[in-house]
């Protein structure tokens, strides 16, 4: 009985592990992203739309700037972004 629960325990646990490296790969590819978005307004306007499409949704980061700019930076390129940062 011991061994079963030992091996179900493992099956968790490895189980856990992938999910946590699943979702921090996808934080990484986010965050490029979002860097490759912030250097292109141009390809961000089109890749929002694009994934907006297929049913994404956005919220605007200040990409590390400070909110005031990347509101400005906003205003002066209008891209289909549900928030703001506040």
């Amino acid at each position: 009985m011991l061994r079963l629960v030992n091996d179900h325990y493992q099956c968790i646990e490895t189980e856990r592990r992938g999910i946590a490296e699943s979702m921090r790969l996808m934080a990484d590819e986010a965050r490029a992203l979002e860097h490759a978005a912030a250097n292109r307004v141009s390809n961000a306007r089109n890749l929002t739309g694009e994934l907006r499409r297929r049913g994404c949704k956005f919220a605007l980061g200040d990409f590390g700037i400070g909110v005031d700019f990347a509101q400005g930076i906003f205003l002066a390129h209008p891209l289909p972004i549900a928030q703001l940062p506040k």
